[in-house]
């Protein structure tokens, strides 16, 4: 069965939106906004390939803090668990991101049937 991974974003004390990250990115230095640059298109490349394996889909979302996208659907529970490849560096600047910006970020996985 397909599951939907929902990615959902609030600040830690409820203050307002979150930051989206590329007005967070644009804060940093040159040399760091050119590394985030090339981090991410590396992220983008995994997130692909796992599309054009067929493992999951996006879901254009409202909002979220990183971009158009607010959910995968993952074709089955398993592909969902294992998920797909990370960009270490990329993952250390989001991880980053949510920190300096007070973010929370949960995601809710849900069977459709």
């Amino acid at each position: 069965m397909p599951v939907k991974q929902e990615f959902r974003y609030s600040t830690v004390d409820n203050s307002g939106p979150p930051l989206i990250i590329n007005e967070w990115v644009d804060t940093l230095t040159a040399e760091e906004q050119k590394k985030f640059k090339q981090a991410e298109l590396r992220q983008r490349r995994y997130r692909q390939d796992a599309i054009d394996r067929g493992d999951m889909v996006l879901l254009p979302g409202e909002f979220t803090c990183a971009e158009d996208i607010d959910s995968y659907v993952w074709k089955d529970e398993e592909t969902a668990k294992h998920g797909k490849n990370w960009d270490p560096e990329w993952l250390e600047f989001w991880d980053r991101y949510l920190v300096e910006c007070k973010i929370k970020m949960e995601i809710v996985s849900t069977q459709i049937l």
